[in-house]
C-alpha cells in the first residue's frame, strides 16, 4: 500500500509527489517471524496482571445522592434575605457556585466530623490494621495514620449532568463500611452547611449589635444638633422652607413697586417738563395753550377759569368795536379779562406746584422702596446661608436615621433567620448496602492487560527486528555491502542425513552431486552462470571462497559450486588453503596424508597431490599435513608459481579459504587469485562483520566478484520473495524438507 504525501516547495512551482510506501507485507512476515516473542511477551503480561488482579482487596463503593439547591427556602418571603448567599445570578455564577460545594464535599471540614463521629482514627478495619493483634502496637499504628487524609481519598462527588444532583461515593474494603462512610460524609456536608450559615448568622447578628448602640447615639446627637439650630434661627414657628417663600414673594413685591414708583416718577417728570413750557409760551404769548396737556384737561377748575376768560376775551373784542380804547366800560371789561387770565395761571401753577410735589413724593417712594428691597434682600441671603448649615445637619440626620433604621431592621430580620432551621442541602437518597465490588475490574483489567500484552508483544518484535543486522535477502547485500548479489544456497537437509552430524555434514557438501535436480544444485548452478557473465571477456579462473567467520557454510558453497562448474564440462581442481581446519578430504573421503602444504615445502610434486573425485571433471587438492606456519607458506614463491601451473593445468581452481575475520590467510589468497567470493549465513552473518570482511579483502586491492546468501531458510516466511519462488513456485517439488545448519 502507498500513501502519497506532497511534498510543499518555496516557491509557486509545482514539485512532484513522492510517494511514502508502507510494506504490510513485510510488516506481517516479521510478526510471523517473530510470533513466539509476541505469544510469551503478551501470556507474561496478560497472566501478571491477572494474578496482581487476583491479589489485589475488594473495593466497595457506597453512594448517596444529594439534592444542592442553590438557595433555601423563603419562609419570611423574597424581602429577608439570608446572611449567606446561597447563589444565584448567571450560568458562571451557578458552576462556581456547584464546584465549590463539590470541593467542600471532599474537604478535611467535612471528612474530620465523620472521623470524629464514627471514631475512624481508631478504627483498624478503616485504618486496615486488623492484622495487629498487639493493641499497643495498634494504638502505635494508628497514631502514625492520618484517618481524616484516607477518608478525604477514599471520597468522590459525581455530578449528575443537567440537574442540581451530586452522587457521593466512598470506597471501602467493608461493603457495609462503605455504605456508612458515604452516608456519614453526605449528612456531614449538610450538618456543615447548616452549621456555617448559622455560624455566619450569629457573627453577623453580633456585629449588628454592636452598631446598633453607635448609630443610636451618632443618630440622637445629630438630631438635638438640627433642634438647637432650629431654635437659635427661629426656625421652629415658621420652617426654613416658609420664610424662603415669605421672603421670596417680598422681594417679588417690593421689585414690583420699586417698578411702579420708577415709572411714575418718570411720568411726572414728563408732566412737570411740559407745564413748565406750556408756562413760558403762555408768558410769552400771552395765550394758554394747555388744551394738550393731560392734568389741566382733566381739571374742571381749569375748564371753568378757562371758559370765564375766553367768555370776557370775547366781550372784550366786542366792546372794542363799540367804543374807543380810554371807555370806562372797555377798560372795566379789560380788567376783568386780566382778573380771570390771573386766576387761570395761578390755577396752572397750582397743578404744576402740585405734579412737583407728586415727582418728589414719588422719588422718596422709591428710595424708600430700594433701601426696603435691600434689606429683604440681605435677609434672603442669610436664609440661605443659614439653610447650608440647615440642610447638613438635616441630612446628617436623615442619614443616621436611614443607617440606624436600616441595621435595626437587619438586626431583627438576623435575629429570625436565625431561629430558623432551612437549608439548601437534602439528602435524597441514602446510600445502600453495595453487593458487588468495583474493584478490581477483572474484565477491564485482562482486557487492558491483553492490549498492553499485545503492543508489548510488537512492539518487542519491531524492536528485535530493528536490532537485527544479520543478512536476509539481496536488498540487505547489496545495500549494505555494495557488492553485486550472485545468489542464495538453500538450507540443505535430506532424509538421508539423519545420521551422525559428521556424515551429515559430509553428505551436505556432496548434495549438488547427488542431487543434481534440486534447487540448491540449481541455485549453485545460477551462481555459476552469474560468475560467467561478470567477466565474460576474461574468465574468472582462481576464484576464493571465503567468509567473515566460522561456521558460515564456505566450504560447503565452496564444494556445491566447485561441482556446479565440474557439471557444465570445466576441469575444475577444488584446493583446501583451510590450513588450519582442513575439512574437504573428509567430504570427498580421500587421504590427507599429501596436500598443498607438502607441494609448497618440496616434499612431494604437484601432481602427486592432487586427487580424483566421483564428480566427473573435479579434482580435489587436500590441505595435506597441517604446518605451524600457514601464512607464511601462502606467502612463499613456490605458492605463486604452484598456482601458475595449476592454472595451466585446470579450466577452474576454487580455494576454500579460512575465515577473514579468524586470520590473514584469506586476505593473502585473495592477492593471488582473479576473484573474491564471500560466503554470508542468512539470518547470522552481521553487518558489522560482514563490511569488516569486504575492508580487508579492499584493503589488499583484491576483487571482490560478489557475496553468496547461504544457509537460507525457505521454510521461513520472513524471506518472503525466495519463499514465493522456491517453496511455492517452480522448484517447489525439489526443494528439501527441513533446513538445518550449514558448515
Amino acid at each position: 500500500m502507498e500513501v502519497s504525501q506532497p511534498l510543499e516547495s518555496p516557491d509557486a512551482n509545482p514539485v512532484a509527489i513522492r510517494p511514502v510506501e508502507i510494506d504490510l507485507y513485510g510488516y506481517l512476515l516479521m510478526l510471523q517471524k517473530r510470533i513466539w516473542s509476541v505469544v510469551t511477551v503478551f501470556a507474561v503480561i496478560v497472566v501478571g496482571v491477572v494474578i496482581w488482579t487476583l491479589r489485589q482487596p475488594r473495593i466497595y463503593q457506597g453512594a448517596a445522592t444529594l439534592d444542592i439547591e442553590q438557595s433555601a427556602p423563603q419562609v419570611l418571603g423574597s424581602k429577608v434575605e439570608d446572611v449567606v448567599d446561597q447563589g444565584g445570578g448567571n450560568f458562571w455564577y451557578s458552576k462556581e457556585f456547584y464546584e465549590t460545594q463539590y470541593k467542600i464535599i471532599v474537604s478535611r471540614a467535612v471528612a474530620q466530623r465523620v472521623v470524629d463521629k464514627l471514631g475512624l482514627a481508631e478504627d483498624p478495619g478503616f485504618l486496615g490494621l486488623e492484622d495487629l493483634r498487639d493493641p499497643q502496637q495498634r494504638r502505635q499504628a494508628a497514631s502514625r495514620i492520618d484517618a481524616v487524609g484516607q477518608l478525604q481519598e477514599r471520597t468522590q462527588v459525581e455530578p449528575v449532568k443537567e440537574s442540581h444532583l451530586a452522587i457521593v461515593h466512598v470506597e471501602d474494603t467493608d461493603p457495609k463500611r462503605a455504605a456508612l462512610l458515604t452516608n456519614a460524609v453526605a449528612q456531614s456536608y449538610i450538618d456543615e452547611n447548616a452549621d456555617r450559615r448559622l455560624e455566619a448568622t450569629k457573627n453577623a447578628a453580633d456585629w449588628l449589635q454592636s452598631q446598633v448602640s453607635g448609630l443610636k447615639t451618632s443618630l440622637e446627637g445629630s438630631e438635638l444638633a438640627l433642634y438647637n439650630y432650629k431654635k437659635e434661627n427661629d426656625i421652629l414657628s415658621m420652617s426654613l422652607e416658609d420664610q424662603q417663600n415669605t421672603t421670596s414673594q417680598k422681594l417679588k413685591t417690593l421689585s414690583d413697586e420699586i417698578t411702579k414708583a420708577q415709572t411714575r416718577k418718570i411720568e411726572l417728570m414728563a408732566q412737570i417738563e411740559q407745564l413748565h413750557v406750556l408756562q413760558a409760551e403762555s408768558k410769552a404769548t400771552g395765550e394758554f395753550r394747555s388744551d394738550g396737556f393731560g392734568p389741566v384737561v382733566q381739571s374742571s377748575m381749569i375748564q371753568t377759569l378757562k371758559g370765564d376768560y375766553f367768555k370776557q376775551r370775547e366781550t372784550v373784542a366786542q366792546l372794542a368795536q363799540r367804543y374807543e380804547a380810554r371807555h370806562p366800560t372797555l377798560l372795566q371789561a379789560q380788567a376783568e379779562l386780566e382778573s380771570a387770565r390771573g386766576d387761570l395761571q395761578r390755577e396752572i401753577d397750582h397743578i404744576v406746584q402740585a405734579s412737583e410735589t407728586d415727582y418728589r413724593t414719588a422719588a422718596d417712594t422709591e428710595v424708600q422702596l430700594q433701601k426696603l428691597f435691600e434689606q429683604v434682600r440681605i435677609e434672603a441671603f442669610n436664609i440661605n446661608k443659614r439653610e447650608i448649615d440647615y440642610k447638613k445637619l438635616d441630612r446628617e440626620a436623615r442619614n443616621n436615621s436611614e443607617l440606624y433604621d436600616l441595621v435595626l431592621k437587619r438586626l431583627k430580620e438576623t435575629d429570625l433567620t436565625s431561629l430558623l432551621k432551612t437549608n439548601n442541602i437534602h439528602l435524597l437518597d441514602a446510600s445502600i448496602v453495595p453487593m458487588s465490588p468495583i474493584k478490581p475490574n477483572r474484565t477491564k483489567n485482562t482486557l487492558v492487560g491483553a492490549a498492553l500484552g499485545m503492543v508489548c508483544g510488537f512492539a518487542l518484535a519491531f524492536l528485535q527486528e530493528k536490532l537485527d543486522n544479520t543478512f536476509k535477502g539481496q536488498d540487505d547485500v547489496e545495500s549494505i555491502l555494495g557488492v553485486s548479489f550472485l545468489g542464495i544456497v538453500p538450507s540443505i537437509v535430506d532424509a538421508s542425513m539423519m545420521g551422525p552430524s559428521k556424515s551429515a555434514a559430509y553428505a551436505r557438501d556432496l548434495y549438488v552431486h547427488t542431487h543434481p535436480k534440486s534447487s540448491v544444485a540449481e541455485c549453485c548452478r545460477a551462481i555459476r552462470t552469474n560468475l560467467l557473465f561478470m567477466s565474460p571477456d576474461k574468465p574468472l579462473r582462481k576464484l576464493l571462497v571465503t567468509s567473515s567467520g566460522p561456521q558460515e557454510g564456505k566450504t560447503t558453497v565452496a564444494t556445491s559450486l566447485a561441482i556446479a562448474m565440474a557439471q557444465s564440462g570445466n576441469r575444475v581442481l577444488l584446493v583446501d588453503t583451510d590450513m588450519r581446519r582442513p575439512r574437504l578430504h573428509r567430504a570427498f573421503g580421500i587421504p590427507n596424508d599429501t596436500g598443498i602444504s607438502s607441494a609448497i615445502v618440496g616434499e612431494i610434486p604437484i601432481e602427486s597431490c592432487i586427487k580424483s573425485t566421483d564428480v566427473p571433471g573435479l579434482s580435489v587438492l587436500p590441505c595435506g599435513p597441517t604446518p605451524p606456519n600457514p601464512t607464511e607458506l601462502l606467502h612463499a614463491e613456490r605458492f605463486r608459481k604452484l598456482i601458475e601451473v595449476l592454472s595451466d593445468q585446470f579450466d577452474r581452481i576454487i580455494f576454500d579459504s579460512p575465515p577473514l575475520g579468524a586470520v590473514a590467510d584469506a586476505a593473502v589468497l585473495a592477492t593471488q587469485t582473479d576473484a573474491a567470493l564471500l560466503v554470508l549465513k542468512g539470518g547470522k552473518t552481521t553487518y558489522p562483520e560482514a563490511r569488516r570482511a569486504i575492508d580487508s579483502l579492499t584493503g589488499v586491492n583484491a576483487f571482490v566478484a560478489g557475496a553468496v546468501l547461504n544457509d537460507l531458510d525457505l521454510e521461513n516466511r520472513e524471506y518472503g520473495y525466495y519463499y514465493y519462488y522456491y517453496r511455492q513456485g517452480y522448484y517447489a517439488e525439489e526443494l528439501p524438507n527441513k533446513p538445518v545448519a550449514q558448515t
